[in-house]
């Protein structure tokens, strides 16, 4: 890819949005954020300091991004090249909230992607067990423990995330083109980047760290003809690059098994 890009971040505020901001800098790139109030302004732009990339900051409050027609205008403001989407309502927000966000605002920026020819990549961060099916490649035992925690533990996140991941794969239908990729991680950690476990894992649980999920969306975002729309990644043995590398090579589908896949 040319070096010259340009990545609108929703969602910026947060860890994994702002880890993936200096990765992208650190490449010289240009960076808008999308945050929710004025007051994380000035502190968000202390990450930017002495990298080389443009950072700008854009006061949007994704919950209020409630149709297509509101993303687009977004995307239209900023005139990014591609999109990633690693907002999401949080742990003190409602369940209205965890909808308008994680799922509503979601899904309207897919479509607004997809709606808008020069948008060439687009990036959902997601987690590892937001799926209606167990997968070919995970045991009865280890389905059967992803329904308990998404029916307790995540429970108010688990419809909003499985709708935008679904969304993702049916929207792009429409757009083949586009190197749109769902990132799904397991448990989240602040350790520092390291080596994954990516693409049809047998391993059905395990912990992912921020700087991983993070690291793994820029290089995806640094790759071409993309045809795979969900991606699992946890923490493991594998270099980030030529776990995608591969990935990519070899079309990997971790939304295979999915009624929305199979239709």
């Amino acid at each position: 890819m040319t070096s010259s890009r340009h990545v609108l971040i929703l969602g910026g505020n947060g860890r994994i949005g702002r880890l993936l901001t200096q990765i992208l800098l650190k490449k010289s790139w240009s960076v808008t954020s999308v945050i929710r109030t004025q007051e994380q302004v000035e502190d968000l732009k202390k990450i930017s300091a002495g990298l080389p990339g443009h950072f700008t900051v854009l006061v949007h409050d994704l919950e209020h991004v409630d149709s297509q027609e509101k993303a687009v205008a977004i995307v239209n403001e900023v005139k990014p090249d591609s999109l990633v989407f690693t907002a999401g309502a949080g742990a003190t927000g409602s369940q209205d909230r965890v909808l308008r966000i994680d799922r509503d605002a979601a899904i309207n920026f897919i479509k607004a992607a997809v709606a808008t020819p020069s948008i060439t990549h687009f990036m959902l961060v997601s987690y590892l067990g937001a799926r209606r099916a167990n997968p070919p490649w995970w045991t009865e035992e280890d389905w059967e423990g992803w329904k308990k925690v998404n029916s307790s533990f995540l429970a108010r996140y688990y419809e909003a995330k499985v709708a935008a991941d679904e969304a993702l794969v049916t929207e792009t239908r429409k757009c083949p083109g586009i190197s749109a990729v769902s990132v799904r991680p397991g448990g989240l950690t602040d350790k520092s980047v390291g080596n994954v476990l990516m693409g049809q894992t047998r391993l059905a649980r395990g912990m992912t760290s921020r700087a991983t999920t993070a690291a793994v969306t820029a290089l995806l975002l640094d790759s071409d003809n993309i045809k795979s729309r969900w991606l699992d990644v946890l923490d493991g043995d594998e270099d980030a690059q030529i776990a995608v590398e591969r990935c990519v090579r070899e079309g990997t589908e971790c939304a295979e098994g999915e009624p929305v896949y199979e239709v």
